[in-house]
């Protein structure tokens, strides 16, 4: 494994939490020791002998299966697949079994990850693989049963620690991407808006949760210094509920915006809401409120010392179609 390709493998294995003592536990954990290494010493020969065709039996078994074809249909990615498994079979014979021959199955697992070989299909071809290589130890060990089964039962413990490895790599990886789809799509639905230079909109909808709000709380702090922004405006009109400790989270972003030099203003704050705000026991002094959002975008713009004078003519204008403000009737329209 040249040292390009074996940076990612490294990081990865390192994320969790691989290192020579948890590699060394999970030997432990199989009682694969010296023994078992002395005896799958032995199967050097065969796998040499029958390296091409043991490495073809395990993609040989996936070309069966639909679900492969992503793998199979990639010739880079099959062919390094290849690679990696010609060199697994070697190591397996070869050893030492530490964090290097852990971190080469890191590296063959984030292949089937990148092509979305799921861990059932990994499984039934590599059990494959190990059956076909089962039958050569015993064709070529026959003689002496003794040293068969103690290869064989060496090579299983080995499959087994390799399985382990892999498996927890197509895991782990898969709960990163989820992962990482949901925090982007938490982005998507809850994006902080620059309504003009200065000044920001952060719409929430929907239930709001501690983790939530933490998570838009991190989005605001954020795009306050990357617009400069003086005020800020979190309608939570269409806010389904907000628990307590998304409330409190609420009122210490103002503290820490404040701090930036922005001013919060949060809108659409119904009587329920205000009413268990009060019984939180939060300091609520700090808020500033108002009823709803068009009202919250006139007070942000006269923090900012935005007037009608000081808009051009078409916002002007937009801006009292937006408003438009009562007038008193004359005598005759009121009969």
């Amino acid at each position: 494994m040249s040292d390009n390709e074996a940076t990612e493998p490294r990081r990865l294995a390192s994320e969790m939490g691989l290192d020579e003592e948890s590699v060394q536990r999970r030997r432990e954990l199989l009682k694969f020791g010296v023994e078992e290494m002395r005896h799958l010493a032995t199967l050097g020969p065969i796998i040499h002998a029958h390296l091409d065709d043991l490495a073809d039996s395990f993609f040989d078994y996936l070309a069966h299966f639909r679900e492969a074809k992503k793998l199979l249909g990639d010739a880079i990615a099959v062919g390094r697949a290849r690679r990696l498994k010609r060199n697994h079979l070697l190591a397996m014979a070869q050893g030492p079994y530490g964090l290097r021959y852990a971190e080469e199955r890191v590296q063959l697992a984030l292949v089937y990850s990148d092509t979305g070989l799921h861990h059932h299909l990994f499984l039934g071809a590599f059990h494959h693989l190990m059956a076909q290589l089962g039958e050569r130890v015993l064709r070529d060990h026959g003689d002496d049963t003794t040293l068969a089964f103690q290869a064989l039962e060496a090579l299983q413990k080995l499959a087994l620690f390799d399985i382990g490895l892999i498996l927890d790599v197509l895991t782990y990886e898969r709960a990163r991407i989820v992962g990482q789809q949901q925090q982007e799509i938490r982005a998507l639905s809850t994006p902080v808006l620059r309504l003009r230079p200065q000044l920001l909109l952060l719409p929430l909808i929907g239930i709001v949760n501690a983790e939530r709000a933490r998570q838009v709380t991190e989005q605001l702090l954020n795009a306050i210094p990357e617009h400069r922004a003086k005020v800020a405006v979190v309608d939570i009109t269409g806010a389904a509920s907000v628990d307590a400790v998304a409330a409190n989270e609420l009122v210490k972003v103002i503290s820490k915006a404040r701090m930036m030099g922005t001013d919060i203003i949060i809108t659409g704050v119904s009587a329920e809401m205000a009413l268990r705000l009060v019984e939180l026991g939060l300091d609520i002094k700090s808020i500033r409120a108002v009823g709803d959002l068009q009202g919250g975008i006139e007070q942000a713009e006269l923090l900012l010392g935005i007037t009608s004078a000081s808009l051009p003519p078409q916002a002007e204008v937009a801006g009292r179609r937006a408003r438009k403000p009562e007038r008193a009737l004359s005598h005759g329209e009121r009969h």
